[in-house]
């Protein structure tokens, strides 16, 4: 029996679509055994691959990963082991840029797995409740704030992400210099509209991530409506929750929408693993149209295909 070993973040969207697919690749391929691993959300985004490479096989990963991991020769460059003609359609196959997210220096880091980004969510029947129309500029993002009826994740990494989407809107550019984010007066204009809409909101916030965010606006009727967190349509499902969320367009600011930032995972493979072939096919099959519009999201799973 050869074994492969995984691990992924700790959330329903994560592990149990894996742990589905994973089970279903078994039957399909006797003689092979996955077994799954979970860790914390905050050590998913800011725990070093490099402590994971000598126990696992399979490491779900995000796109800013890339660099570290080549630069240090931790996984294996999927570009070199795929044929050239199934290179070609997985690079067509994923929403958005996804897919190209995962390239460094012409390396692939990951094959994708799942896709988000940060975008509104609101709770439709607090809406309606409370006769708000859903908000489609800041001003009444803000305006929403100060009735106490809207929170975000205040989470370092949420807003460091969530004030670079402002600084696009600003039309500020961020990272062109080497020596600065941005040009300091777009950069304050920016953190001054984040502080402005932080303000009215419990202090609790810079606690809490997505997830967090999700659970709090599905558990309880206080709060109808979300700006911006990285999506997971899980909570958008009757059978996963009582009191389900929608999620919509990112609203305008300046006569422009703002501008979102890609999110998701992907399945890299360790240098270490003893199975590389096994773990590409498994790649593969985790990643195709037929598992990702079926087992995978069955199970939880919020599909990059």
């Amino acid at each position: 029996m050869k074994t492969l070993r995984g691990i992924t973040w700790d959330h329903s969207r994560a592990l149990p679509p894996l742990v589905a697919v994973g089970q279903r690749y078994e039957e399909l391929n006797p003689g092979i055994q996955i077994k799954w691993d979970k860790r914390t959300l905050h050590e998913f985004g800011h725990k070093a691959i490099d402590e994971l490479t000598d126990l696992y096989d399979l490491i779900v990963i995000d796109h800013p990963w890339a660099g570290f991991c080549f630069d240090r020769d931790l996984v294996v460059d999927l570009r070199s082991r795929i044929k050239a003609e199934t290179y070609q359609v997985l690079s067509q196959a994923f929403v958005g840029s996804a897919f190209q997210s995962y390239l460094y220096k012409e390396k692939l880091l990951a094959i994708p797995i799942d896709t988000a980004t940060p975008v509104p969510s609101w709770r439709p029947d607090l809406l309606e409740n409370n006769n708000i129309k859903l908000p489609a500029t800041w001003h009444e993002v803000t305006a929403l704030a100060d009735r106490k009826l809207a929170i975000m994740p205040g989470f370092t990494a949420d807003l460091f992400l969530n004030w670079l989407m402002l600084l696009h809107s600003l039309d500020a550019r961020p990272f062109l210099s080497k020596t600065s984010i941005a040009h300091e007066a777009a950069a304050k204009k920016a953190m001054h509209l984040l502080k402005r809409l932080a303000e009215p909101m419990p202090e609790e916030i810079f606690d809490w991530n997505p997830i967090r965010v999700a659970e709090i606006m599905t558990q309880a009727d206080k709060f109808a409506y979300c700006p911006f967190a990285y999506s997971y349509s899980n909570y958008t499902r009757l059978s996963f929750s009582s009191k389900p969320l929608k999620y919509g367009e990112l609203v305008m600011l300046n006569d422009r929408p703002l501008r979102s930032i890609l999110g998701g995972t992907g399945l890299a493979i360790s240098k270490k693993c003893k199975n590389k072939d096994h773990a590409l096919n498994f790649s593969l099959y985790c990643c195709s149209s037929i598992v990702q519009k079926g087992i995978y999201t069955y199970a939880g799973g919020q599909p990059a295909h």
